[in-house]
């Protein structure tokens, strides 16, 4: 009788994808994060602090995370995210069309008042 030895740590594919899609966001959220502490570096007169978050950021930057894991929904796919390869080209085509979309909403919103500040040397 050949018997298969099955592992105590197997995890399914919805496992995985859970799994998949926590790792993204909250890699999502520590750059949303890193990105917002080296902005307000650059906002000498009001630093990391709740005033900056409320004076200089624009809601839809909080939405961010939420945005990439959309554009990554391709990548969610078990056997796709096994393959190296497609998950860098989906990776870089996604991170491509996050910039695309970053700046036409940045644009727009900077037209309206609200945008991401413009520093001129």
């Amino acid at each position: 009788m050949d018997q298969q030895r099955i592992s105590p740590l197997r995890i399914g594919s919805l496992e995985r994808r859970t799994i998949l899609l926590i790792g993204d966001f909250s890699v999502g959220v520590i750059a949303l994060v890193v990105a917002l502490v080296f902005w307000a570096a650059n906002a000498e007169w009001l630093g990391f602090s709740i005033e900056f978050l409320n004076e200089r950021v624009s809601i839809w930057f909080y939405l961010l995370p939420f945005a990439w894991l959309l554009l990554m929904v391709d990548l969610y796919d078990v056997n796709k995210a096994a393959n190296w390869r497609k998950t860098v080209r989906g990776v870089v085509i996604s991170a491509s069309k996050m910039l695309a979309y970053f700046e036409q909403v940045d644009a727009l919103t900077v037209r309206a008042g609200a945008g991401l500040p413009c520093y001129s040397t």
